[in-house]
């Protein structure tokens, strides 16, 4: 009935807000910087392929059989997760695990040759995020003349362009998607195609079983 979609639709929107966010943070900490902005923007192609999917999976089976096949989707990121994604090293390094963040950096740069003859690739990096760990816990707590901890207010990173400018313009074209009637196409799009002129071209197709 219509509580349980509403509930449906409440559960998977939680669940795409939980599952998304982490996932660019984790591309940006552990891609190299030629690789990050492909892999993030890959994401909106990806969930398109899964609309084409859902809606192709719908034309072949009945709703109920279309529902637990697209459980598939979710079930198989979670094997993956915990069983072959290795936790980031940027993470690792921020909460004082410098042992499992030199793992993960081994795992993630096995297959890199060594820039010399000395130090991996995993060790310089190792390095790296240390050194710039240290200096974010600086930047972070600054001492006033009179010898009190003043934490570094967050809202003042707003305030700079690389804050600012970034956020007004995703809430923009956010807006302008919510508002241009994307969503209210992919709902009726069945309901499109059976009263377009494709009629005839998606006959025998089980439009009205989605």
């Amino acid at each position: 009935d219509i509580y349980w979609i509403l509930a449906g639709r409440i559960l998977m929107g939680i669940a795409c807000a939980i599952g998304t966010s982490p996932a660019y943070v984790y591309i940006a900490e552990i891609a190299r910087p030629e690789l990050r902005g492909s892999l993030i923007s890959s994401a909106p192609t990806i969930a398109s392929l899964g609309m084409v999917i859902a809606y192709i999976s719908g034309a072949l089976l009945d709703w109920r059989s279309t529902a637990w096949f697209a459980t598939i989707f979710a079930i198989l990121p979670i094997i993956l997760v915990q069983f072959v994604v290795v936790e980031s090293p940027v993470y690792l390094v921020s909460k004082g695990h410098i042992e499992q963040a030199a793992m993960s950096l081994t795992y993630l740069y096995k297959k890199y040759p060594k820039p010399d003859q000395s130090e991996s690739l995993a060790d310089l990096h190792l390095r790296t995020l240390i050194r710039e760990n240290e200096k974010r816990i600086a930047d972070k707590m600054k001492i006033s003349k009179d010898g009190r901890e003043m934490k570094q207010s967050k809202w003042a990173e707003f305030k700079k362009p690389t804050g600012y400018k970034p956020l007004t313009i995703l809430v923009s074209l956010f807006f302008i998607q919510q508002f241009s009637g994307i969503y209210i196409t992919l709902f009726y799009s069945v309901t499109f195609l059976q009263v377009s002129k494709f009629k005839k071209f998606f006959k025998g197709w089980k439009l009205d079983t989605f």
